[in-house]
């Protein structure tokens, strides 16, 4: 991880803000909670761009009366990002120390002796549209969804340096990242529900590592005694970790990737699971499921599969409206192919984080993929993201993660 450069950083003003006028039918949309206004939406969209060639902090309103508050982004399709659509002046800084405030109190019930890792700030679910913030024990990680955001971080820091104690801030942006304010050692480690993981921000996927999985990692971990557990698309491991120990027999971790299977390992062997319980491999999750003998229909009773259950956690496999078909069809494959190697009494845990998907779809290709394979399968649990990862309602964004646990009968 390297220093950001100055000009990241660089301090930009947040007083005398230019007016942007909205078309009254879209300032009704976000008075009603939408939190953006799309670039073909703004009719001087040309003129704010030559205002504001960098972006930065805007007032919004349908008549000539400056009110409300966005960031603006001249490089986005997405080109204001709302965080307030009323008719008053409201002060940028105040503001922003109002908003990230909230968000650290919303999340003041989690037991932070047990639970040093997670989100402070879900982008435009906690009202701050675009800005991401994750803890891990004393480090401070931002991924902005835009650049407009960077040279307001500071800021940012210094009110949440009086909501959380952390010894060192880091920004990842558009596939790097550098520290802000000191430095830490990578990686470094957290505590979730008491059990301990390694996290390096620089590299892998989100901040790296899928904070929002917390709830659902714990039902795993209650349901694993005694059980023979396959963890598929394991990434780090923590599904794994979890079962092992609320007492699985044995877990076998599959991800494609090697760097995921050695953070893994390292993962296990924190927490004292480095043995002969726990196997990996490098592998690609369907080639992987693949070899497994499938159970035919008539058998579904009489014999069980090897894994007494199958977690699969596959990465979004619908990153855009052209791809929700085909997403849709992966899923139901993925669950097939798993569910047709497990018998009675067996589990299959199952997610989807691709938010194009509704949760009535993803359902709908398990339900498919259990028709396909002759299984009927009882809900258990389910459920989303964590309580740190709040959803605003009416914003028009909806939930991305969706997790059940089925037993199949």
């Amino acid at each position: 991880m390297l220093p950001c450069p100055l000009d990241l950083i660089e301090y930009r003003p947040m007083k005398n803000l230019p007016l942007v006028r909205i078309p009254p039918s879209i300032f009704l949309q976000l008075r009603k909670g939408s939190p953006w206004v799309f670039r073909d939406s703004l009719p001087d969209y040309e003129s704010i761009r030559n205002l504001l060639p960098e972006g930065g902090w805007v007032r919004i309103s349908a008549s000539k009366n400056p009110g409300g508050l966005a960031l603006f982004d001249p490089d986005n399709a997405i080109a204001l990002r709302i965080f307030d659509s009323s008719h008053e002046e409201i002060p940028v800084k105040p503001f922003l120390h109002y908003k990230i405030s909230s968000a650290i109190s919303i999340r003041s019930p989690i037991d932070r002796s047990i639970t040093n890792g997670m989100r402070l700030i879900h982008g435009e679910n906690d009202f701050l549209p675009g800005l991401v913030a994750d803890i891990y024990d004393r480090l401070l990680v931002f991924r902005p969804d835009t650049a407009v955001w960077i040279p307001f971080l500071p800021v940012v820091t210094e009110y949440l340096s009086r909501e959380v104690a952390f010894d060192a801030s880091c920004l990842i942006y558009s596939g790097q990242s550098g520290w802000l304010e000191g430095e830490a050692v990578l990686p470094t480690e957290f505590l979730e529900n008491s059990l301990r993981f390694m996290v390096d921000p620089s590299v892998g996927q989100k901040t790296g590592f899928f904070l929002d999985m917390r709830p659902n990692r714990k039902i795993i971990q209650q349901f694993s005694g005694g059980k023979n557990i396959l963890n598929c698309f394991s990434y780090t491991g923590a599904f794994s970790v979890y079962a092992r120990s609320g007492g699985a027999m044995e877990t076998t971790n599959v991800d494609i990737s090697s760097g995921a299977i050695e953070a893994a390992k390292e993962n296990h062997r924190i927490n004292g699971y480095a043995d002969e319980k726990t196997g990996y491999v490098a592998q690609d999750a369907f080639e992987y499921l693949e070899t497994i003998p499938e159970i035919s229909v008539k058998k579904v009773r009489t014999l069980q599969g090897p894994f007494d259950m199958i977690i699969l956690d596959p990465p979004a496999f619908a990153h855009s409206k052209e791809k929700i078909e085909s997403g849709i069809a992966s899923y139901r494959k993925l669950n097939q192919t798993a569910l047709a190697r497990l018998g009675s009494g067996q589990y299959l845990a199952t997610a989807s984080c691709s938010s194009r998907i509704s949760a009535e779809q993803f359902l709908g290709a398990v339900s498919e993929a259990a028709s396909e394979t002759g299984r009927k399968l009882r809900l258990v649990y389910s459920h989303g993201a964590g309580e740190d990862h709040p959803v605003a309602l009416n914003s028009g964004i909806m939930p991305y993660l969706k997790f059940y646990l089925f037993m199949v009968s």
